[in-house]
């Protein structure tokens, strides 16, 4: 019986600016039909998502994985047993993002290639710069799926607080904060809310 070798690698960016990801985000949402504060399980699942809930510390001195990709139609996104449904939300968005960023990329040259994100990166990996850029694109994009710009901008003016918008976007106080400042809406000291 012969051994199948499987290849896994790790995202490597797109390097395409911050406005080209989000629009890519922005086309995601639309066609799968998510509104702001929707749950995305079903969307991830739509995708071949598995969510499995995992403790949140290392094994062997390495980090825990944050997905395992088998193949563009099977893949499982491991979320923290630790932390809140916010920011399970914004890791479930940043993951679906290095799958269809990332993943589904290198796919096309290489369908058999399987790929890991982990959840903490180390500056002495050997591709911390491009795993760092990387992780930055899949966070842009989960960004812009989980608070849309427009929608985001809306609910901004009604009420700027970062409490009020992660409440009405699904996401913590410091996401909201933190997509205040992409959009060019809040100053640092209305971060500190």
């Amino acid at each position: 019986m012969s051994r199948r070798t499987i290849t896994i690698c790790t995202p490597e960016p797109l390097n395409i600016h911050r406005a080209g990801i989000e629009q890519i985000a922005e086309k995601t949402r639309l066609s799968a039909k998510l509104e702001p504060g929707m749950s995305l399980i079903p969307f991830a699942t739509s995708l071949g998502c598995k969510i499995e809930h995992v403790p949140a510390f290392t094994r062997n001195g390495r980090a825990p994985l944050a997905m395992h990709v088998r193949n563009e139609n099977d893949f499982t996104v491991f979320l923290s047993t630790m932390l809140s449904d916010g920011r399970d939300r914004t890791s479930l968005a940043q993951e679906i993002g290095h799958h269809l960023l990332h993943y589904l990329t290198i796919a096309q040259a290489e369908p058999s290639i399987q790929m890991e994100t982990f959840r903490y990166l180390r500056d002495t990996d050997p591709d911390y710069a491009e795993l760092t850029r990387a992780r930055t694109e899949a966070i842009w994009f989960g960004g812009a799926l989980l608070m849309p710009s427009a929608e985001f901008k809306a609910a901004h003016q009604h009420d700027p607080s970062p409490n009020s918008l992660a409440d009405k976007f699904g996401v913590t106080s410091a996401g909201a904060a933190l997509r205040c400042r992409a959009l060019g809406l809040a100053s640092e000291a209305s971060l500190r809310d």
